[in-house]
């Protein structure tokens, strides 16, 4: 369920920091990614309940053993479902606090970069 929260989240800190992030489900992590993490890496779990609560929750004990930084964003009060609204707040939240750690301007879509807006401006967003 919360998969396209993750996908929001890693978009939106794209967008805002110009770093690279991605949002895997646990099973796609488990299967490829999850070899490249490693000691600097960071790993935010958004857990919004459901049958794979366990399953993220072993994916992150998992990851810190190798040294990667684990992050839980977690919805307990609300169903599932509902858990959309408050963790996509907080995924968004983790997208302007990136940019502002890393010196970006989360409102200038990259274009603070000389020579990026100018790049870009010919292909229609």
């Amino acid at each position: 369920m919360n998969q396209w929260t993750a996908a929001e989240g890693a978009l939106k800190t794209c967008e805002t920091s110009r770093v690279f992030a991605s949002a895997h489900s646990a099973e796609q992590l488990l299967h490829g990614p999850s070899v490249a993490l490693g000691p600097g890496d960071g790993l935010v779990v958004v857990d919004g309940g459901g049958p794979a609560r366990q399953r993220m929750a072993e994916v992150g004990e998992a990851s810190a053993k190798c040294g990667v930084r684990v992050h839980h964003l977690r919805e307990e009060t609300l169903v599932e479902t509902l858990s959309v609204f408050p963790l996509t707040a907080g995924v968004q939240r983790i997208a302007l606090e990136s940019a502002l750690a890393v010196g970006s301007d989360p409102d200038e879509f990259g274009f603070d970069v000389p020579g990026r807006q100018e790049a870009w401006d010919p292909i229609e967003l």
